[in-house]
């Protein structure tokens, strides 16, 4: 793969194997070559893949490097070089499927470094702390077979399977200095979600992550976010989109921020065009799904949307400026390739803000 985009361009390699030797056990590569960096992760091990399967064990290794910007109103203000080792093994029994649920109890071990370093072009800058975990930990997932098949809802014309059974997990670890670890912490991920289907014509689905990092001088990356997605079959096959989302943090690591913009959901305003630690977003979309192929090749889907979100500090005085705006697009999805991904041509008019003007849009996505 060839991958451009405004922070950096990157070749790259991968291969897949989800059936090693015959059998059901997976291998993942990733080579990645970047104009800031380079990105190389390996995963093997047999995972949980089906929901009856009894045991799982996974290897995964990840080796990054990257130059981490931060923006105010859409411009860079901040740019560091950031360094990344993940080793992870993982651990898990299973009863497998009994009476339409599953759970799962899992063990690993978990090693996770950051390392930071500035550059001059900025200087001086408050470059991020690096830091090192390293810890044991126990996770607990609990899940409902609640699958289905539809069709024309995040595709066209192809078979969707969506789960709106109920799904929770939480994973605790320790961190210590025993281990390798820079410091004592608890380390925390929990999730929840569920999706509802009141009629043939609408789906709901709800998803919710917290998670974060608890020591000596109290919390760390505390991170809590909340979804909902609805799909109303209004007018024949077409249909009324409408998301809602809401992401916070608390005592975030430095090198992070939540950004909107336009590649971000907010679709008539520029690339990391507001920032904080708070950040609200609405989408409404009426989606239109056709039978046209072209050159047996594209399918062809168009939509009318409209935008609403904010991103802002906590700590900042004030009411949040909440930004709008309207739009249309066209939707071109491929037949051919596995994946069924979907190329956007959107036209965006924001409604206030000190905004650029009208926005034109070319990105690649897997869905509508």
């Amino acid at each position: 793969l060839y991958i451009s985009d405004p922070d950096r361009d990157a070749y790259q390699f991968r291969y897949f194997d989800p059936t090693l030797f015959g059998r059901n056990r997976s291998f993942r590569l990733k080579i990645e070559e970047r104009t800031d960096g380079y990105r190389h992760t390996l995963a093997m091990g047999q995972p949980f893949y089906s929901l009856d399967t009894r045991r799982s064990l996974t290897v995964g290794l990840v080796n990054d490097r990257r130059t981490d910007r931060l923006y105010t109103d859409g411009e860079v203000t901040q740019e560091f070089d950031h360094k990344n080792r993940v080793a992870e093994l993982r651990f898990g029994v299973s009863g497998g499927l009994r009476d339409g649920r599953v759970r799962r109890l899992s063990v690993g071990y978990t090693f996770h470094e950051d390392l930071f370093e500035g550059f001059p072009t900025f200087a001086p800058v408050a470059v991020p702390e690096s830091r090192t975990l390293s810890y044991p930990w126990v996770e607990a997932r609990w899940l409902e077979d609640g699958y289905l098949e539809t069709e024309n809802l995040d595709r066209i014309g192809r078979t969707e399977d969506v789960n709106i059974g109920a799904y929770a997990g939480v994973r605790l670890g320790a961190s210590l200095p025993a281990l390798g670890a820079d410091r004592s912490r608890a380390v925390v991920h929990s999730w929840f979600g569920r999706g509802w289907r009141p009629n043939e014509r609408q789906l709901v689905q709800m998803g919710s992550t917290l998670g974060g990092r608890w020591g000596e001088d109290g919390e760390e990356n505390v991170l809590a976010s909340v979804g909902l997605v609805h799909y109303w079959r209004n007018w024949g096959l077409h249909q009324l989109f409408t998301g809602v989302r809401f992401d916070a943090g608390w005592e975030m690591d430095d090198e992070l921020q939540f950004l909107l913009g336009g590649d971000t959901g907010l679709r008539g305003y520029r690339r990391n065009f507001r920032s904080g630690d708070r950040r609200a977003l609405v989408n409404l979309e009426q989606r239109f799904y056709s039978d046209v192929e072209i050159f047996d090749l594209v399918n062809v889907g168009a939509a009318m949307f409209f935008d609403a979100g904010a991103a802002w500090y906590a700590a900042d005085t004030g009411t949040p400026e909440i930004l709008t705006n309207i739009g249309v697009g066209l939707r071109l999805s491929s037949t051919r390739s596995a994946q069924g991904g979907m190329v956007h041509l959107d036209v965006a008019l924001p409604l206030n803000g000190d905004s650029d003007g009208i926005q034109f849009l070319i990105r690649s996505r897997e869905t509508f």
